[in-house]
């Protein structure tokens, strides 16, 4: 009898955990779905408010880029991108490096440009990457970030951060600052302001963005 109860509540409990697997699997296709449809749109924003501080730059390094679709629509004749990333992707866009998140594996001062692209809030020691950013920086660093001035803008940053990357087995600390503490965290990584623009990507995306431009 005992056996025959184990076995039930073993089948019980393999089903529930499959259902809950296929479940998941399904929120990440409609994820997915979504993304597919949102994800050039953002690119394109992207693009018109990266390349002006690009045109000049002949190699440029993308700190967490994914599968490097962004830098591959960047790149232009005579420049050379190069993607580092913690997470593999199935297809990648430009030539990327896997590194374990620490130090970056590079040569100081090797990349004249350096782009962190929505990447300090998924780490959860922002300082460390942005001093090892400079590192590895010849001229200037590009962030594109976001913000918030109240709790509840940092709670509708956690969920959209959570809807654009859970089907991707990316790092969720949900690492987000206030202005007052991105000027913090530049001032401690000793580099200096050149530009700051705070801004929306559509009238319909309700998240705080902000793009820095810092030097050496």
């Amino acid at each position: 009898m005992l056996n025959v109860y184990l076995t039930a509540f073993s089948k019980k409990s393999i089903y529930k955990v499959t259902s809950e697997v296929t479940n998941m699997r399904y929120i990440d296709y409609f994820l997915r779905a979504i993304h597919s449809v949102y994800f050039p749109i953002r690119r394109r924003q992207l693009v018109k408010r990266l390349m002006p501080e690009l045109k000049n730059a002949t190699t440029v390094l993308d700190i967490g880029c994914y599968d490097g679709r962004l830098s591959a629509v960047l790149q232009q004749k005579g420049q050379h991108f190069v993607g580092v990333d913690t997470v593999k992707s199935n297809k990648n866009y430009i030539p990327i490096v896997l590194y374990k998140g620490k130090r970056l594996p590079f040569k100081n001062n090797q990349f004249e440009t350096t782009l962190l692209i929505d990447v300090l809030h998924h780490t959860t020691d922002s300082l460390s990457l942005l001093q090892e950013a400079r590192r590895v920086t010849r001229n200037k660093i590009i962030i594109k970030d976001h913000y918030y001035h109240y709790l509840f803008q940092n709670k509708l940053l956690k969920l959209f951060d959570y809807l654009g990357n859970k089907p991707y087995n990316i790092a969720l600390p949900y690492n987000f600052l206030n202005l007052d503490s991105w000027q913090q965290l530049i001032k401690s990584s000793k580099l200096t302001i050149g530009k700051m623009h705070t801004f929306h990507t559509h009238l319909l995306h309700p998240i705080n963005q902000v793009l820095y431009v810092l030097k050496k």
